[in-house]
């Protein structure tokens, strides 16, 4: 048997799994997540059946953000869970969204501690999609910042500390899209968010955040013109 053949009866093995579990014919625990994720290494994938979601795995392991985002078909809508703790998930945006969908987790002290996640793409329309983990390790500050792109990444994450009060302004190319997310060492719920949940987001490239509390920010950058290069300006005041 091929080595292509056995990863896809895995898949398809595994993924029935995950399946009966969502039905309620097993554990929250039995979730299972064949396909191991590496940071900033998107993984294409064709759905093994129209019927099934198709079941990924990672681990956080840096105090940033970091984010798992899928690309769907082009004109086509995909979203994902990420499931956390063996009985909750979060799911990245309702379907019928089209366009790169995520979900953010936040592992700066006092957030999510670093540990396993489990995730699933749920493609709508074309199976066809990408998937990748963006584990953030970097921060980004008031200035201008270029963002190298490569071997097919479509989204990236820097940490920006902010201090209650500041006023953030993001520009970025009015092709592209940024995002903005803020998070409460007191309330749990905000340590993983949907994309939608964001704090801001640009609209014509541009973007305004004036934030809460003091702490570290992740922004989200999605590379909608697959150009190698972009820039994002930051003033803080």
């Amino acid at each position: 048997m091929s080595v292509p053949l056995r990863r896809r009866i895995t898949r398809l093995l595994a993924s029935m799994v995950c399946a009966a579990a969502v039905g309620g014919l097993l554990p929250a625990t039995a979730y299972a997540a064949v396909e191991p994720l590496q940071d900033y290494v998107p993984v294409s994938s064709t759905k093994v059946s129209e019927d099934l979601d198709e079941n990924w795995s990672f681990s956080t392991h840096t105090p940033y953000w970091s984010v798992l985002a899928v690309q769907p078909s082009s004109g086509q809508d995909s979203y994902t869970d990420v499931g956390f703790d063996g009985t909750g998930f979060v799911r990245s945006a309702p379907n019928g969204v089209t366009g790169v969908n995520f979900v953010a987790i936040d592992s700066n002290a006092g957030r999510r501690p670093f540990g396993p996640y489990f995730g699933r793409a749920i493609p709508g329309g074309a199976p066809r999609y990408t998937i990748m983990l963006a584990q953030g390790a970097d921060i980004v500050g008031a200035g201008s910042t270029s963002i190298t792109w490569g071997g097919g990444r479509f989204v990236t994450v820097r940490d920006i500390y902010l201090t209650a009060g500041q006023l953030a302004t993001v520009t970025v190319n009015p092709a592209d899209i940024a995002y903005l997310f803020a998070s409460d060492p007191a309330d749990s719920s905000t340590w993983v968010q949907p994309r939608d949940l964001a704090s801001a987001r640009t609209s014509g490239g541009r973007m305004r955040y004036t934030a809460v509390r003091a702490g570290w920010h992740g922004l989200v950058l999605v590379n909608r013109r697959g150009v190698g290069t972009s820039t994002v300006r930051i003033s803080v005041s």
